[in-house]
């Protein structure tokens, strides 16, 4: 959901670039290619991050997981839920990521109907 930037500038919380992977140095350049890399390491780190939490998540479970934990960080307060495998209170807390009140929120509100939806494989794109 996210899309490319060659250069590191601020993305609300966070410095960004590549495809909205962190970076520490703005205005730093990087190459799509070395974006890709980059991006690769942090969605197969989230998803070890996410299957180490809870070997019995659906595959539903583990792709929304990993897309909201790229999206939030993944030591956010879900955790405790995905351990015990209370998806009902992991996807009432995902609805709080918003931004609220910021530019984003309107469309932040969607993306997480989208992912709470996929979550139970009631995919909505």
């Amino acid at each position: 959901m996210e899309g490319f930037s060659d250069i590191c500038k601020w993305d609300n919380k966070q410095y960004s670039w590549g495809f909205g992977t962190a970076c520490n140095t703005p205005w730093a350049k990087i190459t799509r290619e070395q974006a890709r890399i980059y991006f690769n390491d942090h969605v197969k780190g989230n998803y070890e991050r996410v299957t180490s939490l809870n070997s019995n998540l659906s595959e539903s479970e583990i792709v929304w997981l990993v897309s909201f934990y790229y999206n939030t960080g993944n030591n956010n307060d879900t955790v405790h839920y995905v351990k015990k495998g209370d998806m009902a209170s992991v996807k009432y807390i995902m609805n709080k990521y918003i931004n609220k009140w910021s530019i984003f929120e309107k469309w932040l509100k969607k993306r997480r109907v989208v992912e709470t939806a996929a979550i139970d494989g009631n995919y909505l794109f």
